[in-house]
């Protein structure tokens, strides 16, 4: 069962050469191929996560 993303740092974390992201939580393939294009685009590689990962705060992190 889906629940709301209540912040994006839940689904997405940027450092300097990479984003990662739960692209599965993006509806629609179309939205979710844009995001991916947008980040390779600036440069970032893109790393997905699981619901597995996002229910364990994967995308709740800082590079340091």
């Amino acid at each position: 069962m889906w629940k709301l993303i209540y912040h994006t740092n839940v689904i997405m974390g940027l450092g300097d050469g990479f984003a990662l992201i739960f692209l599965d939580d993006i509806s629609g393939a179309w939205n979710r191929e844009f995001v991916r294009a947008t980040i390779l685009e600036s440069g970032k590689e893109v790393i997905e996560v699981s619901m597995s990962q996002v229910n364990n705060f994967a995308g709740n992190m800082l590079q340091v």
